[in-house]
């Protein structure tokens, strides 16, 4: 089950060759942007600031559903189709803050249901049942998540600035794996860091957006750019929010917040190597969503946000034998996530 949690990521974007050539350089979404510039911020203002209170506990339930199809052409046509949906119950508990308001908090996760749905090939999992060994490998990823604490450093703004304790998580994947003696310490450190970024950063993201460190009305937006690599490109990811309206739920009031994904790239189109010509097409990766904070009690009500991602290639030209090599591939990718207090 290599796909299970690999759906966390905001954008599922892997580096494939490293071929970064800077001919081109393109980008999405800026005209829209110029045009929000010039929009008149709508008063009042308010900071949408985290109030980490030292003991206070809120617990949340994180849905993500993932839709992931690929398409083979050579001699013959391969298609891949995966459906997958997980659920998370999560713990979040402050237990310090700082005087330079940074929050430790510990986030546990006391459940995981997950469906798969390979090309008909159907797998469920639910982290109340008590699983053999051959099951526990099955369901390796969630079996050593389910019930285990990792600990994160909260800034006032949503920013998350350090993510630790997750050496718990990897000893239990390499104690269901039966490697304990074969994995070495630099392994092991290796490890941690490539599950943190992968999986618990991702995770804890959808927790804690970060939000503007000024005060914002109605039509402010602040943005986000992060780095990645795709195929052959250079990607710069810019996630921008825009506050749409103040709300009042209860005694409650809420920041709507309107969530985009576009990116700016560079790189070839076309990429040789070994005597095969590869053609990329354009990359095409976009998001969107809305997210609501609450502005009294300082924290993310609720969120629901999707990320779609589309790319082609085909590849021609002669292999060590000198035989010709001719196909193509196309992948889509869609990535919902649904964030609620419960």
């Amino acid at each position: 089950m290599k796909y299970l949690l690999s759906v966390l990521l905001v954008v599922a974007l892997v580096a494939c060759g490293e071929n970064k050539n800077e001919e081109s350089d393109k980008s999405s979404g800026v005209k829209k942007e110029v045009a929000e510039e010039t929009t008149q911020v709508i008063g009042p203002k308010r900071l949408l600031k985290y109030n980490f209170k030292v003991g206070e506990v809120v617990k949340y339930k994180l849905t993500t559903e993932m839709q992931n199809s690929q398409i083979i052409s050579a001699d013959t046509t391969i298609s891949t189709q995966v459906n997958q949906w997980t659920q998370y119950q999560l713990k979040i508990k402050v237990d310090k803050i700082a005087d330079n308001d940074i929050a430790e908090i510990s986030v546990t996760v006391n459940g995981i249901k997950a469906k798969l749905d390979a090309n008909g090939q159907k797998m469920e999992y639910d982290s109340k049942f008590i699983y053999s060994t051959r099951e526990k490998m099955a369901y390796l990823e969630y079996e050593a998540l389910k019930n285990k604490t990792f600990k994160i450093k909260v800034a006032a703004n949503g920013e998350i600035l350090d993510i630790t304790g997750v050496e718990s998580i990897i000893n239990e994947v390499i104690n269901i794996q039966g490697n304990k003696e074969k994995i070495t310490s630099e392994q092991k450190k290796m490890f941690v860091q490539q599950y943190t970024a992968a999986t618990l950063a991702p995770l804890t993201e959808q927790i804690f957006r970060k939000t503007s460190k000024d005060n914002v009305g109605v039509n402010s937006f602040w943005e986000q750019k992060y780095p990645s690599y795709l195929a052959g490109f250079e990607i710069e990811n810019i996630a921008r929010f825009k506050v749409i309206d103040f709300a009042v739920e209860g005694k409650d009031t809420l920041a709507k917040l309107d969530a985009s994904l576009s990116i700016k790239w560079k790189g070839k189109n076309q990429v040789t190597q070994e005597g095969v010509t590869y053609n990329f097409s354009d990359p095409n990766v976009s998001g969107s969503g809305v997210i609501y904070f609450n502005v009294v009690k300082g924290f993310v009500q609720r969120s629901e946000t999707s990320v779609k991602m589309e790319m082609q290639m085909t590849m021609d030209g002669l292999d060590a034998n000198q035989k010709p090599i001719k196909a193509a591939k196309k992948d889509y990718m869609m990535n919902k996530s649904k964030l609620e207090l419960i």
